[in-house]
């Protein structure tokens, strides 16, 4: 692809644009997500991502988490500090 340079191309809609799933419609447990290991107790999104913003300061963050699927509509996420 550097050799081959071939430029992105903007759209304003996109295929996966198309499906949305909303409250009572949406099943996590219909997602391919796996066990990793065979000490876990419930499936794992191993990469999640999660955004968050501080309502009083309006400052954001997103950070990459293991999201253990909970029930068709929960995930669990265990924060830690790394400071």
């Amino acid at each position: 692809r550097v050799r081959n340079y071939i430029p992105c191309e903007v759209v304003d809609e996109a295929p996966w644009q198309e499906v949305v799933i909303e409250e009572d419609s949406l099943d996590l447990t219909k997602l391919p997500i796996p066990f990793h290991f065979e000490v876990d107790v419930a499936p794992y999104i191993t990469a999640g991502q999660i955004s968050a913003r501080d309502p009083e300061t309006g400052i954001d963050t997103t950070g990459f988490h293991r999201l253990m699927l909970k029930d068709k509509n929960r995930l669990g996420v265990s924060l830690h500090s790394r400071r």
